[in-house]
């Protein structure tokens, strides 16, 4: 369950990181342009093998989100429409309105079966959000920039660790090197990501392997002695604050791209809006060429205040 009050206190830690994380990545890029090319989803596209040999020394790119972008929007609208119908005001008051109904077994009946209903419905909210293919890659090339690393180009998402290879990696991977990258550069946005993501929930959530009594999700992927597979169950007071910091890393990092969006619209006003880049493949062999591309506004852009119900789903 959605509650202000955990938004509120989670908030009050990841507004300045991510404060920080901006201005760590504008002093930390290597190139003046590269958070340009993470707010605009840049990657290498195919090139042509028609063995033209005019065609060789050319790197074939594309900018913008596409699909990805669309799905993205998709899911903003569902979780704002989900917040917006069911955020509650505080979860300390509403504990005390549990302990008060001690002994009331037909009511607390009622109330954990409401809960449950509820928590599922936020299961697939956390499962698309971390899921996600343009929040993934939005998270790892943010990591990139904050440890002084080149925007990666090459860089996608694949389902298969045995087919990782020229810059294809699977989310495991991904997860692995975000924290790593995370780790020395933004602390509290380390801890977040790392502690905000269960992997074994997550795999709980996508096969349908829990059950919920007791005011407790109860995982049966469970293993005693499994690695990452430890947990036999998660109270509902955990998963609400689970629940309140994916919500505020989606939206927070949602403010990050239209601030970084901002900010290069305004300072490529006197060059009438365009702004060099460096295009860059890592495979077969390292090239890279400096090019042009061209700022846009974000007529949606709204970045000086947060609050769950109306700042980031009101659109």
């Amino acid at each position: 369950m959605l509650f202000e009050s955990l938004l509120t206190s989670i908030d009050a830690e990841l507004s300045p990181a991510f404060d920080q994380a901006f201005n760590l990545c504008l002093k930390n890029q290597t190139h003046k342009s590269d958070l340009l090319l993470l707010i605009e989803s840049a990657s290498l596209v195919k090139e042509p093998e028609n063995g033209n040999i005019s065609e060789i020394n050319k790197i074939y790119y594309t900018l913008g989100e596409g699909w990805s972008g669309h799905c993205q929007s998709t899911l903003h609208q569902f979780i704002g429409d989900y917040v917006k119908g069911n955020l509650l005001n505080s979860h300390v008051e509403y504990d005390s309105y549990l302990s008060a109904l001690k002994g009331n077994y037909p009511r607390l009946d009622e109330l954990e079966r409401q809960e449950a209903s509820i928590i599922q419905v936020e299961m697939l909210i956390y499962l698309k959000i971390w899921e996600g293919e343009l929040f993934l890659k939005q998270w790892y090339q943010l990591s990139l920039l904050l440890s002084s690393q080149d925007y990666d180009w090459d860089f996608d998402i694949g389902f298969d660790r045995r087919n990782e290879k020229d810059g294809v990696l699977t989310r495991s991977t991904v997860h692995k090197k975000v924290s790593k990258n995370l780790r020395l550069s933004n602390p509290v946005l380390h801890r977040y990501f790392n502690t905000t993501f269960v992997s074994q929930l997550r795999n709980a959530i996508a096969h349908s392997q829990y059950a919920m009594f007791g005011r407790k999700i109860h995982l049966t992927n469970f293993r005693k002695n499994g690695k990452g597979y430890d947990r036999s169950h998660i109270d509902f007071e955990e998963w609400n604050e689970l629940f309140a910091k994916t919500v505020s890393l989606f939206t927070r990092l949602g403010i990050f791209v239209n601030k970084a969006r901002d900010f290069y619209f305004q300072e490529s006003r006197e060059t009438r809006m365009k702004r060099e880049i460096r295009v860059s493949r890592r495979f077969p062999s390292y090239s890279s060429l400096l090019t042009v591309a061209y700022t846009r506004w974000n007529c949606n852009l709204k970045v000086e205040t947060f609050y769950a119900a109306n700042f980031c789903f009101d659109r």
